[in-house]
């Protein structure tokens, strides 16, 4: 019996500490001042903006036909810890993979300190061309990412499009060791691309919060049809996750115009490049217990807290 007490209070520890602190983790405080806030929005907004058109029928695979739609997709989060790791990767100017157990994109473009907005653009849109360029990729009745998937240059598109994924951040760096190239590292959790595992599951997107089946307590987007894990949770906790904020006119304006030259961009000269090859994990069992930072349902939240303060 004791050691039955012993784990449960070793456990409430742990969980304490993992979740407890969710308001100091997640602040936007937290992230480093390479990117901003503007930066950030940009990642968020449109890696959403992606997903939500995935499983709303409205993205193409291979000769146009549309990818099947799809259900239980979760609405990403910018994350300060995963930029902080994805800045730590962008420092080094290795145009390779780190060991790191998270999903990792990278993108990289042959100029020296190139717009940081540019970039992300260009870096996004790379990743998600991959589902229409790469042929032997998904199709209208299967989305699982096979062995044989994994081989194929679909990896950064399929990361993107994980719908288990909640959190992303992202880091850049200009290296001069790589001809003065400029890097961008995005890194995800939970980690996508396991094999054998779907990248998101066929059906159709969330009318009701009841149709949000992966996490508890979910609530349903219904504009985009994505599932939000953390909108009530934010409700209640004081800024514990960094939310996009409405871009003000004049930002809307600069965000539209340079969509346009990137679009135009990548049509011409400027050389981009994303990795040749893809980050995955063989099984789902070979994950770390990464679940545990972001899985804790709201019941767990409040009862541990609560005890831990008599601890």
């Amino acid at each position: 019996m004791w050691q039955h007490q012993i784990l449960l209070i070793l456990s409430i520890f742990y969980i304490h500490f993992s979740f407890c602190k969710i308001e100091e983790t997640y602040t936007s405080n937290r992230c480093l001042n390479i990117l901003n806030d503007t930066h950030r929005d940009l990642i968020i907004d449109e890696h959403n903006i992606l997903r939500s058109q995935i499983i709303n029928g409205k993205s193409n695979i291979k000769k146009g036909i549309k990818a099947p739609m799809g259900k239980n997709m979760y609405k990403l989060y910018y994350n300060c810890d995963l930029e902080k790791s994805a800045q730590e990767w962008a420092n080094e100017c290795i145009w390779d993979h780190s060991d790191l157990d998270v999903g990792e994109n990278l993108f990289m473009i042959a100029a020296e300190n190139y717009n940081k907005i540019k970039t992300i653009f260009m870096a996004i849109e790379d990743w998600w061309k991959e589902l229409e360029n790469v042929s032997g990729g998904i199709s209208s009745n299967n989305t699982i990412y096979s062995r044989a998937l994994s081989k194929l240059r679909i990896g950064h598109w399929s990361q993107i499009s994980w719908a288990k994924t909640t959190f992303v951040g992202c880091g850049y760096k200009s290296c001069e060791n790589l001809n003065d190239r400029t890097i961008l590292v995005c890194h995800y959790l939970p980690q996508g691309n396991v094999i054998n595992r779907p990248i998101y599951e066929i059906g159709n997107p969330c009318k009701f919060d009841a149709d949000c089946e992966t996490h508890p307590f979910s609530i349903c987007e219904n504009s985009t049809g994505l599932c939000d894990r953390f909108k009530l949770r934010n409700e209640i906790i004081s800024e514990p996750i960094l939310i996009p904020k409405e871009p003000t006119d004049a930002e809307e304006i600069e965000l539209n115009e340079v969509k346009y030259d990137v679009l135009e961009n990548l049509n011409q000269n400027i050389t981009a490049l994303t990795f040749e090859k893809s980050k995955f994990v063989e099984t789902f069992e070979d994950l770390p217990n990464s679940g545990n930072l972001i899985s804790v349902n709201f019941f767990n939240f409040f009862v541990i807290c609560f005890l831990s303060n008599f601890l």
